[in-house]
């Protein structure tokens, strides 16, 4: 198949999946698009720019967890990789692997290694993960404790996402133990049989991304939690803000237990980010809290526009200004790599971190 052809063909499937809430949340909800519509036009302008506020300021708390797993970035360039990333994810069935490549394009732009992104990439990706498969028992947790109505759905995510993490949290300190806390012979043994699998040039890039990996969780790991609390409350409070401009008074509590439904729905790697799965479980969390459904549904939708179809104008302007700024000092001459000695933790074994004087 022609690539362009190949091209147009993963944009025309991405652009479907992202289509997906406009059929499934009205079905969820047992309503209509002409009631749903009614809704959504009575919302002002200025709700829309309050409502928009909440969700970049989400995305500059978020932008802690990157700042703190690249030592050296700042959060203008964390938040343009959140924005080319998303851009990029959200418009092909394998989104995410294609924006992980335009990431490490532009970090290396910057001057950082495939090392440094491997860290990058990792640590992102477990805070992000272990935050959605948390956030239903956090909600069900908080439910229980106000003595609230805990809907039925949010049962079966907190099972599998207890479970889940438990799984990944046993891998995790399993692999990140240094390698002396093994017995010798056992260590010999995986040693040599990893040396014949992968041979010593990638061995050692393992090695150096595990003890980078351990040094920045010591160093960042408050860095790491706040970036993730603070994201998950401002995109729930984004959801609850929604639900109010639509006229679905719902309680805070019952809005954060369906965003963390839609969050632990969002892993379902059918659609890219879980589109569709993860709108209909949050639709069904507020219709099963006796929400109105129109308003729900409406709220649901303009959340999803945000989150999802916001993502991809803004993160397609932020990747052509990098790649015009980049452009544009390599043809004056001006790219020059200098090394961040304040921010980069001390490392043995690992090779400086770096930052280009490319501004963004």
């Amino acid at each position: 198949m022609p690539s362009r052809l190949r091209r147009a063909l993963c944009a025309s499937v991405g652009v479907a999946a992202l289509l997906l809430p406009l059929v499934v949340v009205p079905r969820v909800t047992h309503t209509n698009w002409a009631t749903i519509a009614g809704e959504l036009t009575r919302i002002p302008p200025w709700q829309l720019a309050a409502l928009a506020a909440v969700w970049l300021a989400g995305l500059y708390v978020h932008s802690f967890v990157s700042t703190g797993a690249l030592p050296g970035l700042n959060h203008r360039r964390a938040m343009a990789l959140n924005f080319s990333g998303s851009a990029v994810s959200h418009l092909s069935p394998f989104g995410g692997v294609l924006g992980m490549a335009v990431n490490y394009t532009m970090v290396q732009s910057w001057g950082y290694d495939g090392g440094s992104f491997a860290v990058l990439v990792l640590l992102t990706n477990a805070c992000s993960l272990v935050t959605r498969l948390l956030l239903p028992a956090v909600a069900l947790g908080l439910l229980l404790i106000l003595g609230l109505q805990a809907p039925h759905v949010l049962v079966a995510p907190v099972v599998v996402g207890l479970a889940v993490f438990a799984a990944i949290a046993t891998v995790a300190l399993l692999a990140l133990r240094p390698a002396s806390d093994a017995p010798k012979p056992r260590r010999a043994r995986a040693s040599a049989l990893l040396d014949r699998l992968v041979g010593p040039a990638l061995l050692c890039a393992r090695d150096r991304v595990r003890t980078d990996v351990r040094a920045i969780v010591r160093r960042s790991w408050l860095r790491f939690a706040f970036g993730m609390a603070g994201y998950a409350t401002l995109q729930a409070a984004l959801l609850w803000l929604c639900l109010l401009s639509t006229g679905a008074h719902t309680s805070p509590f019952g809005a954060f237990a369906a965003y963390g439904v839609g969050s632990a729905l969002s892993l379902i790697p059918f659609t890219p980010g879980g589109v569709g799965f993860a709108e209909a479980g949050t639709a069904a969390v507020l219709y099963g809290v006796g929400g109105n459904p129109a308003s729900v549904a409406a709220a649901v939708l303009l959340y999803s526009a945000f989150t999802r179809w916001m993502e991809i104008p803004v993160g397609a302007a932020t990747t052509a200004w990098w790649w015009t700024r980049t452009k544009m000092s390599r043809r004056a001459g001006t790219r020059e790599i200098t090394v961040d000695t304040t921010s980069a933790p001390a490392v043995a074994g690992s090779h400086a971190y770096a930052s280009a004087e490319i501004a963004l």
